[in-house]
């Protein structure tokens, strides 16, 4: 599962939550804030900056841990770096590959998806690396 912006979260199958609701939810706490406070600005003063900073990424990670568990369904987490820029299908990696905030169009195969799908199935690739690296033996072999 992918974590992002303009889409609360979006799975490698395809399913992308919008979260209009969190998005509103939060515009209503920012202008509450800029009018409590003192300089009257509120305490981040750019749209970016709130985006990034509104929203407790560590607090929902500890979420989705937690209702893994629960359900018996394990997790592992990735490095995410460049996930957004390389391609799903045969792993080309460039800047010029993410077209658009919703659009990823490899210029190494020609594959078009959404870019968030692609992203999620970078992670997901990623995951099953990890969980396969951690079930391999390291002990070794015996004579």
């Amino acid at each position: 599962m992918e974590l992002g912006i303009a889409h609360s979260a979006t799975t490698s199958t395809g399913y992308r939550a919008a979260g209009r609701g969190l998005n509103r939810h939060r515009k209503r706490q920012l202008a509450l804030r800029a009018r409590t406070t003192a300089c009257g600005r509120g305490l981040f003063p750019t749209p970016q900056r709130v985006a990034l900073h509104s929203w407790a990424l560590a607090q929902l990670a500890g979420f989705l841990v937690y209702k893994a568990e629960r359900a018996g369904v394990p997790v592992v987490f990735v490095d995410p770096a460049y996930t957004s820029q390389t391609c799903a299908a045969c792993d080309h990696v460039g800047k010029r590959n993410r077209v658009g905030q919703g659009l990823f169009i490899c210029r190494g195969c020609g594959v078009v998806v959404h870019a968030d799908r692609n992203a999620s199935r970078n992670l997901a690739t990623r995951g099953q690396s990890v969980w396969n690296a951690g079930r391999e033996s390291r002990a070794p072999a015996t004579p």
